[in-house]
């Protein structure tokens, strides 16, 4: 690969090579640097810490790896459930602890709350939201769209799709917006038995 062009080249690895050298310099910063006798992995169930896990138990030994799954109340149950899959697979212990009373208790649910009201004022607790990255038509930037949904008393579902040209909306009122939208979604088809 050239040092000015980005091409698939750089996926060419060697993996037994690279998970030696990763291995090689965690124990070096965990024992040398740190000092420490372990490290705590906090498990989402996602990729990422999937590999963190399994990285750092191969390098420093299973028994000196600790997994942390700290689910809220709007996590999925797949996270908690892939974490525990990940951190048996691995051999670490691990445990698991709810962080929703701590959130709610700094006032992160009620922040956010707050920054969706600015955008979608009938919003309630009870709507599902989410975040969305979303690129503009041309590829050049990336945007982020809130997603929220909620069901009118007749339980006819509607959505919510506020598009936001930067994050910063969510939490600096004055940062521009590019678009509001109201949606229906599709009706759900009946399934095959």
């Amino acid at each position: 690969m050239s040092a000015n062009k980005l091409d698939a080249s750089v996926l060419r690895l060697d993996t037994v090579a690279e998970v030696k050298r990763i291995g090689e310099r965690l124990h070096g910063i965990v024992a040398r640097d740190l000092r420490r006798r372990g490290v705590v992995v906090a498990l989402s169930g996602g990729v990422d810490s999937s590999v963190c896990a399994a990285l750092a138990a191969q390098a420093l030994g299973p028994q000196r790896v600790f997994g942390l799954l700290l689910p809220e109340r709007e996590s999925s149950g797949a996270s908690s459930r892939l974490g525990r899959a990940v951190a048996e697979h691995c051999g670490i212990a691990w445990v698991e602890e709810s962080i929703a009373s701590t959130l709610e208790a700094i006032g992160c649910y009620r922040w956010r709350d707050e920054a969706i009201r600015s955008l979608a004022p009938d919003y309630t607790d009870s709507w599902r939201s989410k975040i969305v990255i979303a690129r503009e038509s041309g590829g050049a930037y990336s945007f982020f769209k809130l997603v929220l949904q909620y069901w009118k008393p007749n339980r006819v579902p509607l959505g919510v799709i506020v598009g936001l040209a930067w994050l910063d909306r969510l939490v600096r009122p004055g940062a521009p917006m590019d678009l509001v939208v109201l949606v229906r979604p599709r009706p759900e088809r009946p399934r095959p038995c």
